[in-house]
């Protein structure tokens, strides 16, 4: 029994270097989640995977511009082609309540995020 909360997965796939919102989904359904200013998105683990090299980040953007700034970061790192950061927390990274996560892909060639959690409502 799930005691955490909703339980999600997240997906985002891009071509560029744009921040692209995670769709959230319920976990192992085709429903998508639209978050509300109450709920929270908890990551669990994720794993972000660029086909050219370069960096790539998994961020709150807090400010809104689309930056890697230190506070928005949940991970960030630098890969090969193909190469790709998975992370495994062992305690849960909580979002600010009322944020969806962003992925920022490499320049080009198709970048991948997934991630799992669960989002908690107060």
């Amino acid at each position: 029994m799930n005691t955490r909360g909703r339980q999600i997965v997240g997906r985002a796939v891009t071509t560029d270097a744009t921040a692209t919102k995670v769709t959230l989904y319920d976990s192992g359904t085709a429903n998508t989640i639209t978050l509300t200013a109450k709920q929270t998105v908890w990551v669990t683990d994720l794993d972000l995977v660029a086909e050219v090299g370069a960096a790539i980040f998994l961020t709150e953007d807090l400010q809104g511009d689309s930056g890697t700034d230190n506070a928005d970061l949940i991970a960030a790192g630098v890969v090969a082609d193909n190469g790709g950061i998975v992370r495994n927390f062992t305690t849960p990274h909580q979002c600010v309540k009322g944020f969806t996560p962003k992925f920022i892909g490499a320049g080009s060639g198709t970048n991948y995020c997934i991630i799992h959690g669960f989002i908690t409502e107060s």
